[in-house]
């Protein structure tokens, strides 16, 4: 199986800047073409099938001594849709210095610029370097979000287990608060021996479920006022197993 193509969106309506590019890289990418700003919409409009990469055809034209972008519109309602925030959208122009390019990507709407005349080599290395920052940015994104998942999970974990303990001690007035208080204390020396992390939850845990075999122990028999006979506390014994 062919490893899958990074996917290029490419914004132009001249036909020969579309076959250049389509020329130069047929091999490396998937290309998809919108020559409009309604047909780049509607290519954006699936959200599990989006671009890597949107190279948008914008060009600068001097009105009253000052160079104007054309075709920023779309990039701005690109910018408006929030599933779309962190796709690279990068400036593919033959008109219009660095500086008004710069003025753009400064202003947080796109990250790159390309000049269409520019040789095959310098499109690739401006290319590579939008769609890797994105995987980048999506990997470091997915990893705080298993983090952030995994926290939530241990410390639903905990509280439950908290819970339960308490349930166990709430059946004996004598022994109320009586696990969370041995597994703290286990905590406490646990760190105190600079035991790995891991080692020190395990020892937490324990000590909250070490009295659990009560929950099997009668209740005329656990909270019985007067001495136990031989018998019941024979059935005492048996709680930590």
């Amino acid at each position: 199986m062919s490893e899958q193509k990074d996917v290029v969106l490419l914004v132009e309506d001249e036909d020969a800047d579309i076959e250049i590019f389509r020329d130069e890289f047929k091999d490396d990418y998937e290309i998809r073409t919108a020559r409009n700003e309604a047909k780049c919409l509607i290519e954006l409009e699936d959200r599990d099938n989006l671009p890597d990469v949107i190279l948008l055809d914008i060009y600068w034209i001097e009105e009253k001594e000052i160079m104007e972008p054309k075709g920023i519109e779309i990039l701005k309602k690109i910018r408006a849709k929030d599933y779309m925030k962190d796709i690279p959208v990068i400036i593919y122009t033959r008109k219009g210095g660095s500086t008004e390019a710069l003025k753009i990507i400064k202003e947080g709407g796109a990250q790159d610029w390309i000049e269409k005349d520019r040789g095959r080599y310098e499109k690739e290395i401006r290319i590579k370097k939008a769609i890797e920052f994105k995987k980048l940015v999506k990997k470091l994104e997915q990893t705080e979000k298993e983090k952030v998942e995994e926290q939530t999970t241990r410390k639903t974990f905990f509280e439950i287990i908290r819970a339960f303990a308490n349930a166990i001690d709430s059946k004996d007035q004598y022994t109320h608060g009586h696990s969370v208080r041995v597994a703290d204390w286990a905590k406490k020396i646990a760190q105190k021996f600079g035991l790995p992390a891991q080692e020190i939850e395990a020892i937490e845990t324990v000590g909250l479920l070490h009295d659990i075999g009560k929950i099997g122990i009668p209740e005329e028999i656990l909270l019985k006022p007067g001495d136990l006979t031989d018998e019941e506390f024979e059935v005492i014994k048996k709680h930590p197993e």
